[in-house]
């Protein structure tokens, strides 16, 4: 995994268990300081956001989102800056280990928060887990395992 900071990290291995019909936030979120429109400062910069364990819940779909607000908890009234379109739990595409997306940072109006988001429907997802960071680097990541030994 490439270098990572607090600052710049969503969450690594966090928990994308969510009730259907719920919003959940996805690990932390990044404070931008103030509103911004180019989050890379001239230079393309990216979410890296990837299915660290498959999410289960027996006819469960989910949504992906990356958004922006005003608080921390990321629900008062959320800008959405990109979404992976629902997906079903029973996907053999995308809901897969080390599945992942690169999302550009698109040229936009941000609030303060930035974060990740996840939306359940059709039934609960009851366990699952990502990893979500920011990075200035797409190319060439790959993901290697955990703790060999």
């Amino acid at each position: 995994m490439p270098l990572t900071d607090r600052l710049s990290t969503f969450g690594l291995g966090v928990s994308a268990v969510v009730n259907s019909g719920a919003t959940a936030k996805l690990g932390s979120e990044i404070d931008l300081q103030t509103v911004t429109r180019d989050i890379g400062n001239g230079w393309p910069f990216y979410a890296l956001i990837q299915i660290k364990s498959v999410l289960v819940g027996s006819g469960a779909s989910f949504e992906l989102r990356l958004v922006s607000d005003s608080t921390t908890n990321l629900a008062s009234s959320p800008t959405r800056h990109w979404t992976s379109g629902t997906i079903a739990v029973s996907s053999t595409t995308d809901n897969v280990v080390g599945r992942r997306w690169f999302v550009e940072f698109p040229m936009d109006n941000y609030e303060r928060y930035l974060g990740l988001t996840i939306t359940g429907s059709g039934a609960n997802i009851t366990a699952g887990t990502i990893d979500a960071f920011v990075t200035p680097h797409k190319f060439r990541w790959a993901p290697f395992v955990e703790a060999v030994s």
